[in-house]
This record gives structure tokens, sequence and C-alpha cells, in this order.
């Protein structure tokens, strides 16, 4: 990744460009049309990356001649000034914990689906097991590809490979089996998830956009609907500069983390002598209410 064009869009052009012995600057037009051909995503984000490539080349002074980008605005993605991009949200998205990490991961599988491959809502509620093939480093989904790029946050082939890792049918996985999964003791964030082998629990007929209420359970029938899949996107492009808090839980051992074996051994001596004082005191409780009762039940005695 260039330092001085740290822009996710350059970036994975260079990389693209890199793998395949081409040019990245300056740029061939017929490289950056098989480039948009073998990198779908919307029309907007594939227009963010080509003004992204222009870039780079107007700052070393360098003619392009960039493609025409063709076909509808994708509205899930339209350019709007504070909205992240696919990445971004992707990013964003809780990957641990139950069940918010279960919502997430299915949420950062839909953003990679209609952020990055270009699929429409109609189209990726469509998405079946069968559309899915999954290699080390890539995801294929009905033809479109995704490939490890960037860092493991924002790459989206881990986005969709850390969700058909996860997703299986209710009958197969509850909610401790996906409490494990989503550990975040255990994650390794800087680990790309893509490159980790995803079971085949996805491919047993189980939507792999399916609903998930409030306490984990995931919708046995149809996909999300249209409507869901916009308010998710939605409310996923919007920036909460929410960071994951993951790895190893460190406790403190407290006061007598440092204390050598006398220092302890004086102390839990200080220990039974509060629980024998303690012990005297309720044992003088008891003695006094064992007295008052006696003292009551003697009224009972008295004639009326």
């Amino acid at each position: 990744m260039s330092t001085q064009h740290p822009a996710y869009g350059w970036s994975l052009f260079a990389d693209w460009a890199a793998s395949w012995g081409r040019s990245a600057l300056p740029a061939a037009h017929d490289d950056l049309v098989q480039f948009l051909v073998e990198c779908p995503a919307s029309r907007d984000v594939q227009v963010r990356r080509l003004r992204e490539i222009i870039a780079a080349h107007r700052e070393h002074g360098l003619p392009i001649t960039a493609p025409t980008l063709t076909g509808e605005r994708d509205h899930l993605w339209r350019d709007a000034k504070g909205l992240l991009d696919p990445q971004g949200s992707i990013a964003q998205a809780p990957k641990y914990r139950f069940p918010v990490g279960l919502v997430g991961r299915r949420d950062g599988f839909l953003l990679a689906v209609t952020g990055v491959l270009g699929f429409s809502r109609e189209a990726a509620r469509a998405i079946e097991g069968q559309d899915v093939q999954v290699t080390p480093g890539t995801v294929v989904i009905a033809g479109r590809r995704m490939a490890m790029e960037g860092a493991a946050a924002t790459c989206p082939a881990c986005a969709a490979a850390r969700w058909l890792a996860t997703i299986a049918p209710s009958a197969q996985r509850g909610r401790a089996t996906y409490a494990a999964i989503l550990d975040p003791t255990v994650a390794e964030p800087e680990e790309h998830d893509c490159l980790e082998p995803v079971g085949n629990d996805w491919k047993t007929g189980v939507p792999l956009l399916p609903s998930i209420d409030r306490w984990g359970a995931l919708g046995t029938g149809e996909s999300l609907s249209a409507r869901a899949i916009s308010t998710i996107v939605a409310a996923r492009r919007i920036d909460t500069g929410f960071k994951e808090k993951v790895g190893a839980v460190v406790r403190s051992g407290g006061r007598f983390e440092h204390s050598s074996s006398a220092e302890l051994a004086e102390a839990q001596d200080e220990v039974f002598d509060e629980v024998d004082r303690i012990n005297r005191e309720i044992e003088a409780l008891l003695a006094e209410a064992s007295g008052m009762r006696d003292h009551i039940d003697g009224f009972g005695d008295v004639p009326r």
C-alpha cells in the first residue's frame, strides 16, 4: 500500500496491478477496465475507486484516461458526507460477543455483498449456499470475486468468510456454541479470517441473510426483506466511532499480588480473626433474640 495514497481504492488497484505485473503509475485504460471487471462493486464504490486512482496520477503529474462508468446509481451506497464506505462499515460492525457479534457478522456479510460486490437488495436476498465458493483468501459469490486485501478489519473476504464460519442450522448450533465462536478473549483481530477454514454448515440450506431477534435466535424462513436490508446498511454506514475490545482478559492480583508468603499468612490470620469476631457477634445476637422471645412468650400467661 502506498504511504502517499492510503485510500482503499488506490491501494486495491495497486495490489491488483502488482499481482498481474501491470503498471499502476501510469495506468493503462484497458488495465483499469479489467480491474473494474475483476473487482466488482456498486457503481458509487467504483466511482470512488477511480477518483482515488486519478488523484494518485495527478499527484505524480501523470496523464490518465479513465473509463466511463455506466449503470444505475446504487441508493444503498450513495455518496453522502459523513457516511462510511463499505470497508469502513465492515470494520465498525462488531464481530464478537453474543448476540451483538452474531448480528454484526451477518451485517458484515451483507455490507460486503451489497457494497463491495454490488449486489442489489433482491439479488442479495436470493444468494444461496450453492452460489458461494470459498478457497483460502478468496470468496466467490454468484461469479463475483472477493480476495484478501488490506487490513483484516476492513477485508470484505474476511467479512464473508467470518459469517460463513458462523452461520448454521439452529438445530445444530445453540447459544452456547455461538458464544464460544464469538468469544472476544480468544480473538486475533490482526489475522485474516478469510485464510481460515469455514466448515460446511452454511451449505445446509439455511438462509445466508436470516433475521436475528434480540436474543440471538436465527429466523428459519426467508431472508431479510429488502426494507430490512436498507435499514441495516443505512445504520451501519453511520460513523459511531465504535472500536471493539478483544483479547485475553488480564486480571490484577489485587493488593496481595506482590506480597511475600509471610505477609500472606499474616493477612490470612487477620481474616480468620475477623471471622471469629463476626461469629461471636452472631451468637450474641441469637442469644439476645432467644431471651426476647422467652420474654414475649411470658406475656401469654398473664390473665385477661
